[in-house]
């Protein structure tokens, strides 16, 4: 058989499949807006009383006070991405993620370019407490799918971690903050009886500089928690708050660190239009 009628029939094939893809997330993105609050509260200077000091500056610093409290964010982001930590290429990609705060959850929707011929397309949620992590190449074979308790948490996790690009949700009554140091907390996030934690380090301008958490790196039987690490390489204005806009994020492993992900955010919508819900 002739290779480029091959390649062609599984391009058509693919597109076909990816189709039933995007109707699957787009669901999903709808289902999580259902029950969004009709109003939002303005952030006062008093509501950050509560929090640690570092947390404090962090959120006066970035400019939340005199806006209303974000209830739901759209995240367009370009990637750069290491599938095994022995790889020297890097992949790019592009990938958008719906937030919402009050009930916390994401849907996340990403396209890679591998080769000519390989296309990846992985879909991470975190919704009603629970998460699943799916990745298929050329919408055809299944290279990961997993869900269960460490994937919750391990969502939950990401959730906090993420809360960065909407620095209004640090004041969720879901997260619990302890001051470590001047310029370190501790968050505790639950939901739903599931329980995530993280440390959050800023520098003295009340800018967030990393955030790391001990994280399963697979979900076996045999799966143990890893340092995973997400730091902010540069910081910009979007919607006139103050967000981190450049990240890279590494596991640290027995033989050594592997950044795996490098991100960019080229925009962040607090309202998404429909659009944006139906096609991720």
């Amino acid at each position: 058989m002739d290779p480029k009628k091959i390649i062609t029939g599984m391009f058509i094939i693919s597109t076909l499949m990816g189709c039933s893809i995007h109707k699957k997330a787009a669901k999903e993105r709808a289902e999580m807006l259902q029950q969004l609050p009709q109003t939002a509260q303005i952030i006062r200077a008093a509501d950050l009383e509560r929090l640690p000091q570092p947390v404090k500056q962090w959120l006066a610093s970035s400019g939340v006070v005199g806006k209303k409290r974000t209830q739901t964010a759209f995240v367009e982001q370009t990637l750069r991405m290491k599938l095994k930590s022995d790889q020297d290429k890097w992949y790019i990609g592009k990938a958008n993620q719906l937030f919402t705060i009050e009930d916390p959850g994401f849907n996340w929707t990403m396209r890679m370019k591998m080769s000519p011929i390989i296309n990846i397309k992985a879909r991470d949620k975190f919704a009603n407490g629970h998460g699943e992590m799916h990745i298929k190449m050329n919408n055809l074979i299944t290279m990961a799918k997993a869900a269960g308790s460490k994937i919750d948490e391990a969502s939950l996790q990401r959730f906090l971690g993420e809360l960065v690009w909407f620095p209004s949700a640090a004041l969720s009554e879901h997260i619990n903050w302890e001051t470590i140091d001047s310029t370190s907390a501790r968050a505790t996030i639950n939901i739903n009886d599931i329980e995530a934690f993280g440390t959050f380090n800023f520098n003295t301008q009340g800018e967030v500089v990393s955030f790391s958490a001990m994280r399963y790196k697979d979900t076996g039987a045999e799966a143990e928690k890893r340092l995973w690490i997400n730091t902010v390489k540069k910081t910009g204005i979007i919607n006139g708050i103050r967000v981190p806009v450049k990240t890279s994020t590494t596991w640290r492993l027995d033989d050594g660190d592997w950044t795996w992900l490098k991100l960019e955010i080229t925009d962040i919508k607090l309202k998404p239009a429909k659009k944006h819900i139906t096609n991720p």
